[in-house]
């Protein structure tokens, strides 16, 4: 009897020691998860009544951009939308209005896809007693070609645009927070409140981030201000690193990207603008990154989306545009290449 005691003591004991592992080793997980509850550093948890002044970098802008359309749609009643990657933030609402009339707001995301267009536009014509009257798709013909759902929080979209539970969001950006350096950034600008170079990337320190209502980007802005403010040789004295290469380039025209998948999600986003009487136009401007769009791809948007709705600046017919001081880095051109990309596609 004292043996079995004994020994159902030692079986308690281990049990207790295998139970304070465990939590030990859970412990970090624990941490984290509810540092995700309390602070939302992707503001997808609670609503907010200001998305523009964000405390962390929101590279779930697709998420965001969604949330403002909803939460301000009543009174705004929007019925003109910019889609696109990060590129659509050269097109302000102002500009776009000189060309047409309508209510504005800019539905970005991260590398936008092809995929992801079309899911937005189809959530769109959803929204009970929608008006969709003008869509400029503004993008680039690698992120034309991509056919597939993006992955990561970079890409997460609300239910009711990517069909998926909003569970699986949530484990997809606290995936996305315990990655390094994010988790680093996190530490170090919650516990300690530093804001160095490493943090920068990643927390924007409740700055103004974009618009209330349109959703125009509000760093292009600050850019084009710094420009003015030190001139073109200072900025660009200042990214020569951003441009090595520019140059001497010797850009190739890319292989052909679009095929049977593309075709039929670009008729898929024929198809919403056919439904509403949209119209719909699609800009492509020049890049410093890739190679020209392929005639093939070039020739596929015209005949789907029409002549007369498509400008692309990807061509070698624009090379003269391919300067530095035309551009904030190799992929992102300034909003006088984007001015003169509208005036071309509202010239008829």
């Amino acid at each position: 009897l004292h043996l079995r005691t004994i020994l159902m003591k030692k079986k308690k004991y281990i049990k207790c020691i295998f139970l304070l592992k465990t939590l030990l080793v859970a412990l970090p997980v624990i941490v984290l998860i509810t540092f995700y509850v309390v602070k939302d550093p992707f503001m997808i948890l609670r609503e907010y009544d200001d998305y523009d002044h964000p405390e962390c970098v929101l590279t779930n802008v697709g998420y965001i951009s969604w949330l403002k359309f909803k939460k301000n749609n009543p009174s705004k009643h929007y019925d003109s939308f910019i889609l696109g990657a990060s590129c659509t933030a050269m097109y302000q609402s102002v500009y776009w209005r000189k060309h047409i009339e309508g209510s504005v707001i800019r539905l970005t995301a991260n590398n936008n896809s092809l995929y992801e267009l079309a899911e937005i536009l189809e959530a769109l014509e959803k929204q009970p007693n929608q008006k969709i009257n003008n869509v400029l798709i503004v993008s680039d013909p690698t992120l034309l070609a991509d056919d597939k759902e993006g992955k990561g929080f970079s890409h997460i979209f609300p239910t009711e645009v990517s069909g998926k539970s909003v569970l699986s969001s949530h484990l997809i950006c606290l995936k996305g927070l315990f990655k390094f350096p994010f988790l680093t950034a996190c530490i170090k600008y919650y516990c300690f409140g530093k804001m160095d170079e490493t943090v920068k990337p990643f927390f924007n320190d409740k700055k103004l981030f974009a618009d209330h209502y349109t959703n125009d980007d509000v760093i292009m802005r600050e850019r084009e201000a710094e420009i003015r403010s030190k001139g073109l040789g200072a900025f660009y004295k200042e990214r020569q690193d951003v441009f090595a290469g520019v140059d001497t380039m010797r850009r190739e025209t890319m292989p052909a990207l679009f095929g049977d998948s593309q075709i039929a999600l670009f008729k898929r986003v024929k198809a919403v603008a056919q439904r509403h009487n949209t119209n719909l136009k699609i800009a492509i401007g020049p890049n410093l990154e890739t190679g020209y769009m392929n005639p093939k791809d070039d020739a596929i948007l015209r005949e789907i989306f029409g002549d007369k709705n498509v400008v692309n600046y990807n061509v070698p017919a624009y090379k003269d545009l391919e300067k530095k001081e035309n551009f904030y880095d190799k992929v992102h051109y300034r909003p006088h290449i984007a001015k003169q990309i509208l005036r071309d596609l509202y010239a008829n």
